[in-house]
């Protein structure tokens, strides 16, 4: 159960203090380590560092394995400090900004962290406000086929035309995006508008093209792919085989079977699945044979020195 889970968890992490250390549970799954005793920051490193790696050890309960994974959030008192809300204010900033880099890590806090979560913060709002006042736009770029030089489809780039910054390329704003939990409204406005551009472009010249649009991993989790997709060709009438989504070579190695299910589906409906920046994670080519891709896209890294070395 949770409480017995919780129990473990202080048994393990209670021999780690020292004798003027508190340990106290905030909240369901939070908890802050107070320490009276420090030298330096080694002493405080070392101890998280300690309590980190004896909480990934997997825990056994009822005849089941469990595993756990914390993130941390260090504060130092001082001068600055004014008191113990500060203090535990300035530790719960640097915990959500290490969460934002996966489990199993720690941050400290500074004032510059604090700037610069106050900017994401600003950020996130910022990107609310682009979405409803339609501020964002697609740029397209071709795929040209080497032997015909022929221009076979296009990659929809996702561009933002902040009010006060000008325009914006995605790296300047992905991130943002992705910890503000907007990246499934976006993706499905880029995969509508994009499905709505191809199928009039295609219309007026009467060519056929694909058009590709990057889908985030975080998209199988918090939102479903085969729905937005299904949506977006329905609202637009665009063929299946004119949309191709790129993905990162984790969303393919995942083991969850919703995700895998998802990926069959999607090739059911006619989509072709790419791997974006292949090459650049896992590299490997033995396991294109087991997932349902149409294309690689090489990352230019593998490849910069293929004709110098």
């Amino acid at each position: 159960t949770a409480d017995q889970l919780l129990k473990a968890v202080v048994d393990r992490v209670l021999p780690l203090l020292g004798r003027g250390d508190l340990l106290a549970r905030l909240s369901a799954d939070e908890f802050a380590l107070l320490q009276s005793e420090v030298l330096g920051s080694h002493d405080v490193t070392s101890l998280i560092d300690s309590v980190l790696s004896v909480l990934a050890i997997p825990f056994r309960l009822e005849g089941q394995e469990l595993f756990v994974t914390a993130s941390a959030g260090i504060a130092w008192t001082g001068e600055n400090v004014a008191g113990a809300d500060e203090l535990m204010s300035h530790a719960s900033l640097a915990l959500r900004n290490a969460k934002q880099f996966g489990s199993g890590g720690y941050r400290w806090y500074s004032i510059l962290l604090a700037e610069e979560v106050e900017w994401t913060l600003r950020l996130h709002n910022q990107l609310q406000h682009a979405l409803s006042e339609e501020q964002f736009e697609l740029h397209y770029q071709p795929v040209v086929e080497a032997s015909s030089r022929e221009i076979v489809g296009v990659e929809a780039l996702l561009r933002w035309h902040h009010p006060e910054q000008g325009l914006l390329c995605a790296r300047d704003f992905i991130q943002a995006i992705e910890t503000g939990g907007l990246m499934v409204e976006v993706t499905d406005w880029v995969l509508r508008t994009a499905c709505s551009d191809l199928n009039r472009f295609m219309e007026q010249t009467g060519r056929m093209l694909w058009v590709s649009v990057n889908i985030s991993s975080n998209h199988f989790v918090r939102g479903d792919v085969v729905s937005s997709v299904k949506e977006a060709l329905e609202a637009t009438g665009l063929a299946p085989s004119c949309l191709n989504l790129e993905l990162v070579e984790s969303t393919f190695l995942s083991f969850d079977e919703p995700v895998r299910m998802a990926l069959d589906e999607l090739r059911k409906l006619g989509v072709d699945l790419m791997i974006d920046d292949f090459g650049a994670g896992f590299s490997s080519l033995n396991y294109l044979k087991q997932v349902p891709v149409s294309r690689i896209k090489i990352d230019r890294s593998f490849i910069r020195e293929v004709v110098s070395d």
